[in-house]
């Protein structure tokens, strides 16, 4: 006697796959639908946008640019920041799917020029040692974020995660710009690498 999806009879009579094996590859095909197109939707606008984010540092950068790294990376604390309000309004799925590029674009924008900066910026002979620090920093502490940005979406939801950490971006950006005056080095470093004269 083979397995039935449910344990009433008239029930199984309704139902459009009557066995295991058939209900198997049903919900296969009914769960990837719904929440794979989404998923695949959310995730190639984030792409898009981080491609576009490369491709822009790639043809139009000109030398190290701080300024250019803590401008998108406001952006993409804007972005987080809105993407949260409109998930805690309930806003319909194509407005993320419009915010997630700009997201992207200032998530890979800033990464780059952030790294191209502490390289450029570091002495010929500790530049191994710094950048080994900094990929420490960058990259061994992203578990320690998303367990934390985890912890906040189970105590007070995924919107408040997402804003927090958009609001933490935009202040430790405008922080950094005004503590260390990044824009005027920042133009001095590129009149210099351009070879004008400041």
């Amino acid at each position: 006697m083979r397995p039935s999806v449910s344990s009433h009879p008239k029930l199984d009579s309704r139902l459009p796959a009557r066995t295991v094996a058939q209900a198997f590859p049903l919900g296969l095909l009914w769960g990837w639908l719904p929440c794979g197109l989404v998923y695949s939707a959310l995730a190639t606008a984030l792409g898009a946008g981080s491609l576009l984010g490369a491709l822009g540092l790639a043809f139009f950068a000109r030398g190290p640019r701080p300024d250019l790294a803590l401008d998108t990376a406001v952006l993409l604390g804007g972005s987080e920041i809105a993407l949260a309000i409109a998930a805690e309004f309930g806003a319909p799925i194509p407005l993320a799917v419009l915010l997630l590029p700009l997201m992207g674009f200032g998530m890979a924008t800033t990464s780059a020029m952030a790294n191209t900066v502490v390289q450029t910026e570091s002495p010929e002979a500790m530049r191994g040692r710094v950048m080994s620090v900094y990929m420490t920093v960058f990259a061994g502490l992203s578990p320690v974020g998303s367990f934390l940005a985890g912890a906040l979406a189970d105590w007070f939801g995924t919107p408040v995660s997402i804003g927090l950490c958009g609001i933490v971006t935009v202040v430790s950006a405008v922080a950094i710009s005004f503590r260390f005056g990044v824009q005027t080095s920042a133009r001095r470093a590129t009149v210099r690498v351009r070879g004008i004269a400041p």
